[in-house]
């Protein structure tokens, strides 16, 4: 578990070895990209430690991708001037690696006003998690928001693996005028996220409530 750091397994002989016997271990799929192992290869068998075994580390790197997987350490056959035990290949170990990153946008705040006098207020879209391919949110504004104020950015907005945590700051800035409008509710609304990242694809952020007050 990313989180909670590193998980360990044993490997040791069931009789003691004429000769020091040595088993290369590595990573099969993508466990190289999100583990790594120690001590570094080869294990060494001896006619010391034969029982009580050596002990290998799988530790995570650390990332902020939301990629749980599996994977195996893949045992390599021992190398020994030992008959009884040069070839032999012990069961590789499998590992479930569970991520603790969640994949999640985070819209805040999701209720703003606006003031025609003021001037422009702001929201912030980020996501919970890094995306293995750029995010995009295209935002529109339902009733008749489209009257009184207008977005920036302009559309659509985009979360990388550069930005994904700071987020974009979006404005919604009144439309000045000498007319006295109502004040009126609508909301900046977000459709579902368009990314080649699986975990991001069609992810529907919160809406933005937005209360426009004239001030003429």
């Amino acid at each position: 578990n990313e989180e909670v750091g590193a998980s360990t397994f044993t490997i040791r002989l069931d009789s003691q070895p004429t000769a020091d016997v040595e088993i290369d271990l590595s990573l099969s799929g993508t466990g190289a990209d999100v583990v790594s192992l120690s001590p570094a290869n080869p294990i060494t068998l001896t006619s010391a430690n034969w029982d009580s075994g050596v002990v290998v580390s799988v530790t995570p790197k650390g990332d902020q991708i939301d990629n749980d997987q599996s994977f195996n350490v893949v045992t390599g056959a021992a190398i020994s001037a030992d008959g009884k035990y040069s070839g032999k290949n012990p069961a590789d170990v499998s590992v479930t690696y569970q991520d603790g990153d969640v994949a999640g946008i985070t819209v805040t705040p999701t209720s703003i006003t606006v003031i025609e006098e003021v001037g422009a207020s702001t929201f912030t879209i980020k996501l919970d998690s890094q995306p293995t391919e750029n995010v995009t949110i295209n935002l529109s504004l339902n009733g008749t928001g489209g009257e009184v104020v207008t977005l920036s950015p302009v559309n659509p907005i985009t979360l990388t693996s550069g930005n994904w945590q700071s987020g974009v700051e979006v404005s919604v800035t009144p439309i000045e005028d000498d007319a006295i409008d109502e004040d009126r509710l609508f909301d900046v609304v977000t459709a579902p996220a368009g990314s080649v990242d699986v975990k991001y694809n069609n992810m529907n952020a919160d809406d933005v409530n937005v209360t426009y007050e004239d001030a003429e």
